[in-house]
């Protein structure tokens, strides 16, 4: 069977999520899959890849129960503080939905939850990294006056709910018309693509631009990075730092 097909029989069969980590601790990145029987919407099955074994193996592990029908467009997942996140759906006792973020920590390998700010609880969210991963922010898509609203915010002191702040607003008319909020820079500028499919910088001090990209970005994604001095290619018993 060839790893394509595999993967076609895996979908069809179970809801498969990804995360991408790395463990300070052991020196090692990982990555988390997370399998859900489609039929059943059952506790997740979590496996762990490690880099430096390079094998899977089945993890043990308590997960906060969630469901993800219909929010695969928010299940991005975002790796800050050491540990990945996802926006999930999670039920009520009376039956009633809200959103919370679900947490893996890459070096304990536990899951935790967040909750995500009071406003972001029933609107579409995605999960941006800040400042090189080091924060977490959400920013909401809504509608208002028939004009889709971006609202961004930021988790200021990371694990502590009070702290998430709203530093960023506007709707898909201004700056000649927002597509999408891309991330936040370790300088609080915005980084936007544009109607004109360019990828800009906002300042929302002085609401200056800086195009960053040429024109005809359809789709665009941005990520953080840290410099590592992991040996991918080295076989796991002469790794040496």
């Amino acid at each position: 069977m060839t790893c394509k097909n595999r993967k076609s029989q895996l979908d069809d069969k179970y809801h498969l999520h990804f995360g991408f980590g790395f463990d300070s601790k052991n020196n090692d990145y990982k990555v988390i899959r997370l399998m859900i029987l489609r039929a059943e919407q059952d506790t997740p099955h979590v496996e762990v890849y490690s880099l430096v074994s390079r094998s899977w193996r089945i993890i043990d592990v308590t997960v906060p129960p969630f469901f993800i029908c219909h929010l695969r467009h928010w299940f991005t997942p975002v790796t800050v503080n050491g540990a990945v996140h996802w926006v999930v759906g999670r039920w009520r006792c009376d039956g009633s939905w809200y959103k919370s973020i679900l947490s893996f920590d890459v070096i304990e390998e536990t899951f935790g939850e967040l909750m995500l700010p009071q406003q972001s609880r029933k609107v579409e969210s995605t999960l941006l990294a800040v400042e090189g991963g080091h924060s977490l922010s959400v920013v909401n898509h809504f509608m208002k006056r028939s004009r889709r609203v971006f609202s961004v915010w930021v988790m200021k002191k990371y694990g502590i709910i009070e702290s998430w702040t709203e530093v960023f607003q506007c709707d898909s008319e201004c700056y000649g018309g927002v597509l999408d909020i891309l991330a936040l820079t370790s300088g609080g500028k915005v980084v936007v693509r544009l109607a004109s499919e360019v990828i800009t910088l906002i300042d929302p001090i002085n609401g200056s631009l800086e195009p960053v990209g040429r024109q005809g970005y359809s789709e665009a994604y941005v990520g953080s990075y840290v410099e590592s001095l992991f040996l991918i290619n080295k076989e796991p018993d002469v790794l040496s730092f």
